[in-house]
């Protein structure tokens, strides 16, 4: 399938990829979702030529359970805007610290992300509280370092 498909830097500005798991809608309300969140990488255009291979690279991930503990996680989207796209790893249960931070160092190694790059957490909650699906970040990653966080109070 994925040879059959055009790869995230063909499409349209707008368009999104979801890859989850059978039987979970890659949407906040969804009962599975609801009490979950998302790592997110986000690209500015500029560096756009990275975007197909974070995209290859985290759905192998997802599919080769490469990313921590396989039964929390949803899913993965890829959304192309105009000025910046994100990869995303969706997970379910946003107040498991210790299982979010592993799945985020694990996410930044799947990505090969250099230490000045970061990784930032939300919340579906937050999200859908702020009405924007990328703007109170939860917490920020970089190479297995947390900054702030009002979420866990670190």
């Amino acid at each position: 399938m994925f040879n059959n498909i055009l790869p995230p830097t063909k499409l349209l500005v707008g368009s999104n990829y979801h890859l989850f798991k059978e039987g979970i809608r890659p949407m906040w309300e969804d009962p599975i979702n609801a009490k979950g969140g998302k790592w997110v990488l986000t690209n500015n255009r500029q560096r756009r030529a990275r975007l197909d291979d974070a995209w290859m690279n985290t759905m192998l991930a997802l599919i080769g359970e490469c990313l921590e503990d396989d039964d929390d996680l949803s899913g993965a989207v890829v959304s192309v805007r105009k000025t910046q796209d994100r990869v995303a790893v969706w997970t379910q249960t946003a107040t498991n610290e210790p299982l979010q931070r592993k799945v985020g160092s694990n996410f930044r190694k799947v990505l090969d992300l250099s230490k000045n790059e970061g990784l930032k957490y939300q919340s579906h909650a937050d999200a859908a509280a702020s009405g924007s699906s990328y703007q109170n970040e939860v917490y920020e990653q970089r190479q297995s370092l947390y900054i702030g966080s009002s979420h866990w109070g670190l």
